[in-house]
């Protein structure tokens, strides 16, 4: 395994699902999916167990609307596993995630 770069874009306040399928079995003990702003502050994080699930050597993260209903600019992601009992570490997947503005908000929505 090695770190992948993989730019998304999405639209915000709409969902997002991401799979990553790994190539060599693992044995995972923590997974994170964060994403920073330029002053690397964190906006978003999702780990296992809270928006990610890993199963069948498959990382499942699920993004909900109300994860990005905020944000409205470029950032930076990555994605990180821990295993070998925390004592290792690798960013499997990172990239630039830009999120555009809907025109028809949730609150438009009648």
């Amino acid at each position: 395994m090695f770190p992948v770069r993989k730019d998304y874009r999405v639209v915000s306040d709409n969902s997002f699902d991401l799979l990553i399928e790994l190539e060599t079995k693992v044995n995972i003990e923590k997974i994170y999916f964060t994403i920073k702003d330029n002053m690397n502050k964190v906006v978003l994080q999702k780990t296992l167990q809270n928006g990610i699930t890993f199963e069948n050597n498959n990382i499942y993260i699920k993004v909900k609307p109300e994860d990005t209903r905020h944000l409205k600019n470029t950032y930076n992601y990555d994605v990180k596993i821990k295993y070998n009992k925390n004592l290792d570490k690798l960013t499997i997947l990172f990239g630039e995630f830009k999120v555009k503005k809907l025109t028809t908000l949730s609150e438009d929505e009648v």
